[in-house]
């Protein structure tokens, strides 16, 4: 089983939507971002881990086949490039491992040094559908 993550702005900000597909996912639209890091890095970098939330998706999708909704993840990227930390601002899944599954692989990740080495603050919702 395979999952197709579209990215689409909703309201200003970027929604990933993961479903049940085959096709190659739609190019993402950059990330709402406090901080000086250039989005376009941000986005290759989350591109880049997709298949890490693919992951954790499809995990939870075999135990509930109907499983869909938004966990919005804030992370904080450090002056030297990685994951400082990170948490469920927003979740409609009910899903506790699914929302624990993507915050302990946002924590992983390590983005270029921030411009002028300060932190940068990140809100990426992601959207789910089992269709």
């Amino acid at each position: 089983m395979s999952t197709e993550i579209k990215w689409t702005m909703l309201l200003g900000v970027i929604v990933a939507s993961a479903a049940l597909a085959e096709s190659p996912p739609t190019p993402p639209t950059p990330p709402i971002v406090t901080g000086s890091l250039d989005k376009a890095l941000i986005r290759e970098v989350i591109q880049r881990n997709r298949s890490q939330i693919r992951y954790c998706y499809d995990k939870q999708l075999l135990k509930s086949p109907t499983l869909a909704g938004k966990v919005a993840v804030t992370f904080h990227i450090s002056p030297e490039g990685p994951v400082s930390s990170a948490e469920v601002a927003q979740s409609t899944v009910a899903d506790v491992e699914l929302e624990s599954c993507i915050v302990e692989r946002v924590r992983t990740w390590v983005f270029p040094k921030p411009k002028g080495g300060g932190k940068v603050i990140v809100t990426y919702p992601f959207m789910f559908s089992a269709k």
